[in-house]
């Protein structure tokens, strides 16, 4: 049925809340990851289609907020990994697939996701944790009460549900300026590398942008998936494109 349901939208060219419409109806029995995946559309073939209602997203004006979502900046200094605990834990039932969050003390340092979904997942996320942080902090397997707060939000079981989040990472002044911008793109709301450095009052600097935007520790809570490109292509996604769309439906449709 799900099948027929997508290739029924493309033939017809329909339009993009419909296709993502029925991404939120396969998420119902499971990963909205997965219902990604079964569309089988490149983001160069889905923007040629959709590229019109994509742009629409990106110039819809909103007045508030609506992440429900609250972010509290604390940086962290390399010169105190050695001394830094980083307790790390594997998830699987968020809507967006299987993903690593970590935290320190102080906070959250990493939440990624990886769409390949394989038996080497757990390696993959992990090595990426340990990068960042230079393998220089203690690292330590385990649960932590804050895990499973956002574990338990990314279920999204609960509607309009509150978190508050101190992330503490690694960053420079201009990477913090950037992931703080970020923070401020409202829900169901996308925007451009180009308005970012506007907003930030350094319009030549989009390539230094989408580089930072890139290094984003903490996916989804500091939303690098509502930035796409300026000609409406989705553009690249650390943890991959089936997982950004997936981002972007979720949040259009809810």
């Amino acid at each position: 049925m799900f099948k027929k349901s997508i290739k029924s939208l493309m033939a017809n060219n329909n339009h993009t809340l419909e296709i993502l419409n029925v991404l939120k109806e396969a998420s119902l029995s499971g990963s909205i990851l997965d219902a990604s995946k079964k569309l089988n559309v490149s983001n160069k073939q889905f923007i040629k289609v959709e590229s019109n209602n994509i742009k629409k997203l990106v110039n819809k004006e909103s007045s508030e907020c609506s992440n429900n979502v609250t972010i509290k900046f604390q940086r962290m200094l390399r010169s105190n990994l050695p001394d830094t605990i980083i307790k790390y834990s594997f998830f699987n039932d968020s809507v967006f697939g299987p993903g690593l969050i970590a935290s320190t003390d102080s906070g959250v340092c990493f939440l990624g996701f990886d769409e390949t979904a394989n038996a080497n997942t757990s390696s993959i996320l992990y090595k990426d944790l340990t990068k960042r942080y230079f393998e220089a902090a203690c690292f330590q397997e385990e649960s932590t009460k804050i895990h499973l707060q956002i574990i338990d939000y990314l279920k999204f079981e609960e509607k309009n549900k509150d978190i508050d989040i101190t992330v503490n990472i690694l960053g420079t002044d201009f990477q913090f300026e950037v992931w703080k911008e970020l923070t401020r793109i409202p829900k169901n709301k996308l925007t451009t590398y180009s308005k970012i450095g506007i907003n930030i009052a350094k319009p030549k600097s989009f390539r230094a942008i989408g580089t930072t935007i890139g290094k984003n520790p903490i996916a989804y809570f500091i939303p690098c998936h509502r930035v796409i490109s300026a000609d409406g292509n989705i553009g690249n996604f650390r943890w991959g494109s089936n997982v950004k769309m997936a981002m972007i439906g979720w949040e259009s449709l809810n």
